[in-house]
Formats: C-alpha cells, sequence, structure tokens
C-alpha cells in the first residue's frame, strides 16, 4: 500500500497517547514499546527516519497569579507567543506544547524549564495534560508495508492494532 504524502518533510509531530491509543484500539503501554521499537528499528534511517524528540505533556493549561498576562508578556517574550496562540477557557491558556516549541523554536526542556522557573517564583500555574512523544519525521517510506511488516515480526508484546480503524493518506 503506498502512502500519499502531502506533507513537506522534516516535520515536527506529537503522539498523544491517549487519544492515539483510543484510535487504534490499543493500551498506552503497548502503544509507546510499539513506537520505541519502531525508532529503534534497524530499517530506521533506511527505509524510514524517525527521531524521538522526548516524552512529555501534549497539552498544557497556563494560569497566572503574581501578574497580569499582559505584564509579564511584556517582560517574557515566550509568554506573548503562548498567549497569542492559546485559547482562553475561564482564564486558563490552554497550548499544543509541540506547537509552542516550533513557533519559539526551542526544545520542549527549554519550554519545560522556563515555565518550571515562573512557577516557582509564583507567576504562574500550569498543568500538564495527555502525556505524548514528540517526533522528528525526516523520511517515510513509499510503501506503508514495511513498518507494518516490522511492527508484525517484532511484536514481542502481542500488541493487536486495528489497522481498519487507521486512516493511512497523510
Amino acid at each position: 500500500m503506498k502512502i500519499d504524502t502531502n506533507i513537506e518533510l522534516p516535520i515536527k509531530v506529537t503522539i498523544n497517547f491517549t487519544a492515539i491509543s483510543d484510535w487504534i484500539d490499543i493500551r498506552k503501554q503497548n502503544l509507546i514499546i510499539m513506537l520505541i521499537n519502531l525508532i529503534d528499528s534497524p530499517l530506521n534511517g533506511k527505509d524510514f527516519d524517525i527521531k524521538c524528540l522526548g516524552f512529555g505533556p501534549s497539552i498544557m493549561y497556563l494560569r497566572f497569579y503574581k501578574s497580569s498576562p499582559k505584564d509579564l508578556a511584556e517582560r517574557e517574550p515566550y509568554i506573548q507567543k503562548i498567549i497569542d496562540e492559546a485559547n482562553n477557557y475561564q482564564g486558563a491558556y490552554r497550548f499544543d506544547t509541540l506547537d509552542i516549541c516550533n513557533k519559539l523554536d526551542i526544545s520542549f526542556t527549554t519550554l519545560w524549564n522556563f515555565l518550571y522557573n515562573l512557577q516557582s517564583a509564583g507567576e504562574i500555574g500550569y498543568e500538564a495534560k495527555d502525556e505524548g512523544m514528540f517526533l522528528e519525521i525526516n523520511k517515510i517510506p513509499e510503501s506503508f508495508a514495511s513498518i507494518l511488516d516490522y511492527v508484525s515480526k517484532t511484536n514481542l508484546h502481542n500488541i493487536n492494532i486495528n489497522f481498519k480503524k487507521v486512516n493511512i493518506n497523510c
């Protein structure tokens, strides 16, 4: 089965463990194992090129305590970008962590440390939701079969995936 790629590579993506595991009907732990096995695959770098950029919350909620969002954004440019991109719901700014990292051109660790320091200073509070894996995809195979073949041959953990529910066209 040939993959129709309408995406420009390289691309950074978030694998939201809750959403994906519900979508393809698989336990979160098995999904994580499958992804790690895929990234560690001998095919990685040949048929496809996927790099793990880290693990962390795919969604975060930000609240402001000491300073108003506007005042803090004047002192902290990252905050302005988060406010601009986030959805404000009842005083909490909800944002996608990878999206913000890409727009700020920073790593997830840099974002996490920045928010932690602001929280330690009492400026903000944040809540992390939906653990995920951040990936950089540099090359995908001509055929999805090579990935499916590898997953089925290395299925040491009895991962059962209902591929009928998965839309393979990108």
